[in-house]
């Protein structure tokens, strides 16, 4: 939601634009690959690809390469929080999350270079139309852009559980057949 109204008055695109060229400058991305490499570090890879969503549709699959390893690469601020409550050294885990980004972008180039010209260039990012006509018309299909993404969340998490259930109560009933009725996916892979 707060993106939304961000990306409304116009700052977002300003901010963008700013932290783009500085990334850009230091490791020849394109501004949309860099926004969302810096993003993965505090936001994590859901929330960071909406930083820049009225571009995706313009991005060439190597920068959508960027986009996907930078995500994997870097952990989001909640899960950051959660391991320094487990007891981790913060200072060790923010270094590594920030020195992952870089590494990510310099790995996924290797792997998939640039071989089409990139659309997302400063003067396009500037001329992205506004789609809302207010501010609390911005805010609200934010809202409902990120109910959208939760729903999805729970519906892929929901999906996972009930395929394990599913796979265990099949291994189950043939380790039953052959003497082991305590047969599951977990026993299973624990032993690889």
């Amino acid at each position: 939601m707060l993106v939304e109204v961000l990306f409304f008055w116009g700052a977002l695109q300003w901010f963008c634009l700013k932290l783009g060229h500085l990334l850009r400058t230091a490791t020849g991305t394109t501004v949309c690959e860099s926004v969302i490499a810096v993003g993965n570090i505090f936001l994590g890879m859901s929330e960071s690809i909406l930083l820049v969503k009225p571009y995706l549709s313009l991005l060439t699959p190597s920068e959508l390469h960027v986009v996907l390893s930078s995500g994997f690469a870097t952990v989001s601020g909640t899960i950051l929080a959660a391991y320094i409550g487990f007891g981790a050294e913060p200072a060790h885990l923010v270094t590594a999350s920030v020195m992952s980004a870089p590494a990510a972008i310099c790995y996924s180039k290797l792997l998939m270079p640039e071989t089409k010209r990139s659309l997302t260039r400063v003067d396009n990012i500037k001329e992205v139309e506004r789609q809302d006509e207010s501010a609390l018309s911005a805010a609200s299909r934010g809202a409902t852009n990120g109910i959208a993404l939760i729903l999805n969340i729970i519906a892929n998490l929901v999906a996972f559980v009930a395929f394990v259930a599913f796979v265990n109560g099949v291994m189950g009933y043939c380790g039953g057949l052959l003497g082991n009725p305590d047969l599951n996916l977990e026993c299973s892979l624990g032993g690889v």
